[in-house]
């Protein structure tokens, strides 16, 4: 298990492979996507035997795996008897993220954030967890436009974004994300044909809280859920290296998680320009 600097990682992920180790590495995969391509075509080419899983807890987390079944239409939940796709097919998506870090955040200040050798610095490191969940509920996006600013000193690199997406199926979508802040919001809201759906941060205790609306007869269901991402991630790549059951947190799945990251970033610094996610 390794959670090295994030520009140091990749190196040392492949020594662990060469010496015949199951490896557990933290998220992302890599800093850019050229890094993470390279990762990805040594370890499927020379060591496929091993488990390497990228730590990644929000594929891990009990309420994202819910609203995943919900868009998806693929009811796994034990818990529920929620009818497959109760919002229908979704058309419209809108993610909003205040996650503030402080200037004294003892993460934030480590010697690697604060001078990234990548461009984008902790925009990486965090919006990385909003790709993950975004292409666990909704899927892959094919382009992105996006607009990025740093506004903090003390934050190294770009805080915050205003983005477009557009994903299969002519769903678009929209994302408000900041670093620089001091309220916390976190809030993913989907418009489907015959409802919607939200996910958002409890405000009221740890967790998150998933709410459906139905068109037809306007039911409400809400249902909240615990953390339980970290617990999760770590229970699943001990299975996976005895070879039971199934993880989510491959590093192929990790290598997409990244290249959703740099294509807002290259669009960011391009002034907006569209940036098709597949090319990279």
């Amino acid at each position: 298990i390794m959670a090295l600097p994030l520009d140091v990682q990749p190196e040392y992920v492949m020594k662990c492979l060469k010496a015949n180790k199951h490896v557990l590495s933290e998220k992302p995969i890599a800093p850019t996507v050229d890094e993470a391509a390279k990762l990805l075509e040594m370890y499927k080419k020379e060591y496929t035997h091993l488990t390497w899983s990228v730590a990644e807890n929000f594929r891990y987390e009990p309420a994202i795996i819910r609203a995943s079944e919900i868009i998806q239409g693929d009811n796994q939940s034990t818990t529920t008897t929620t009818t497959k796709k109760i919002i229908g097919d979704p058309f419209l998506v809108s993610l909003t993220i205040r996650a503030p870090f402080a200037s004294d955040n003892k993460y934030l200040n480590t010697p690697w954030r604060k001078e990234p050798s990548w461009y984008g610095g902790l925009f990486c490191d965090a919006f990385v967890h909003a790709s993950a969940m975004l292409r666990s509920i909704v899927g892959d996006a094919q382009s992105v436009t996006a607009i990025t600013s740093s506004n903090a000193d003390f934050i190294p690199g770009i805080d915050t974004m205003s983005a477009n997406i557009v994903w299969p199926n002519n769903v678009l979508g929209s994302l408000s994300v900041t670093y620089f802040c001091k309220d916390v919001k976190f809030e993913l809201e989907i418009i489907g044909s015959g409802g919607k759906m939200t996910l958002t941060r409890k405000t009221d205790g740890p967790g998150y809280r998933v709410v459906t609306v139905s068109n037809d007869d306007g039911e409400r269901v809400e249902e909240d859920f615990g953390y339980g991402g970290l617990k999760g991630e770590f229970f699943a790549f001990a299975a996976a290296c005895k070879g039971e059951g199934v993880d989510r947190n491959t590093p192929s799945e990790a290598f997409l998680d990244i290249a959703f990251v740099e294509a807002c970033l290259l669009s960011g610094k391009d002034e907006g320009l569209k940036k098709d996610v597949a090319k990279l």
